[in-house]
Order: C-alpha cells, then sequence, then structure tokens
C-alpha cells in the first residue's frame, strides 16, 4: 500500500506511543491498586487512586486521538507527581530512610519528557507557528504527517523528483525535516533528512 499517498491512516510518532504506554502502566497500577487496598486503606483514597487511573486512561486516549488537552493535562499532573516525588525523596533523606517513590518519580519524569517532545506536541496539533520547521515568517508550516513532494531527484538513493513522501520527524537542526517515501511498489520505504529548501507542501486533496 502507498502510505505516503494515504492521508486517512497517520502513523502515531514514537514519543506519543511511549507516552501512551506509560499512562497505561500508571493507570494499570492506580486502579488496580485502588481496587486492591479498597478493604485496607479509608474508601476516600482508594477512590481517589481510581480516579487518578481513569483519568491517566482518558489522558492515553486523547492523546492517541490528537487532542491538545490530553497532551497539556498529563503534562500538568506529570509536573504535579515530580514534585511531590521530590518532596518525598527529600523526607527521606532528611530522616535517614529508603523513599517509596523512587520508580513512580522516576517513571513521572520520563512520560513528562515523552508528552514534552516535539513529534509529540506536533502530533497533538499543539506546535506554535515559531516552532515549526520553517518558522513563523514561511507560507508553508510543515509539521509531522504532512504530505511533501520533492523538488529535484536525489540520484544516489534512487529518488525522483516529485517523489510525494510524508513528514516522520522534526530534527532539531533548524529548516530540516525527516522524510519517508513509500511510493515505489518494488522496494523499502525510504527515509532521508531534507532541508526544507529541498521540498514542497502537497495539499491532501492533490
Amino acid at each position: 500500500m502507498n502510505r505516503a499517498a494515504d492521508p486517512v491512516l497517520p502513523r502515531m510518532p514514537g514519543s506519543a506511543i511511549l507516552a501512551v504506554v506509560f499512562l497505561g502502566l500508571q493507570a494499570i497500577v492506580a486502579v488496580g491498586g485502588g481496587v486492591a487496598l479498597l478493604p485496607l486503606i479509608p474508601a476516600g483514597l482508594a477512590l481517589l487512586l481510581i480516579a487518578g487511573g481513569l483519568l491517566n486512561t482518558a489522558i492515553a486516549i486523547g492523546i492517541g486521538m490528537r487532542r491538545p488537552w490530553a497532551r497539556i493535562t498529563g503534562i500538568v499532573l506529570c509536573a504535579a507527581a515530580i514534585t511531590l516525588g521530590a518532596v518525598d525523596l527529600l523526607l527521606a533523606a532528611a530522616e535517614g530512610v529508603p523513599s517509596t517513590g523512587g520508580a513512580g518519580f522516576g517513571l513521572s519524569i520520563l512520560l513528562l519528557f515523552f508528552l514534552s517532545h516535539r513529534n509529540t506536541r506536533a502530533w497533538c496539533n499543539d506546535l506554535d507557528p515559531a516552532e515549526t520547521a520553517l518558522g513563523p515568517a514561511e507560507p508553508e508550516l510543515l509539521t509531522y504527517q504532512d504530505r511533501v513532494e520533492l523538488r529535484e531527484s536525489i540520484d544516489d538513493i534512487g529518488l525522483r523528483a516529485h517523489a510525494v513522501g510524508r513528514v516522520v520527524d522534526l530534527p532539531p537542526e533548524p529548516r530540516t525535516v525527516v522524510v519517508e517515501f513509500d511510493d515505489h511498489p518494488d522496494r523499502e520505504p525510504i527515509r532521508v533528512t531534507l532541508h526544507v529548501d529541498e521540498i514542497r507542501l502537497v495539499a491532501e486533496a492533490e
């Protein structure tokens, strides 16, 4: 199948996938822990754990559906969890006892990294114009999964002018994107890092 020309099946970037995975893990732990501890701890605390797990589930679903609110909510919760974890670590160190929240603290830091990643922001349609590949002054703003056309042939890797691909990564280098070309039935998809001047944005209707 020609994925590069198919506008219906955008692929989630790795950073967003990992964010969804970590959110799912947190949801399982929170809901499972709340249910298991319901007979042992105050009911309000157990229900709070279950509610937190359900909220993580909703955030994960929202990210899968490319909703900006889900990413922002996840970041806020991560920041709160990291703050509480840091306080717990400091108190444990002051009292000379091992901390019980080290794993959760590390997981929250990783999750915050994946939620803040540029590709996750682009996936959730939450990039400011100044942070796109071309910058605010350019007429065409490239972001994740945009269809682009190669202006000139790249003979050494067998790409011809006017080949159409999709943006699959936004490197930190300014004015560069990683494009995957999958318009040839007899070979594997080709990924190549290109300067934005080497390509043009293609409307989905073209």
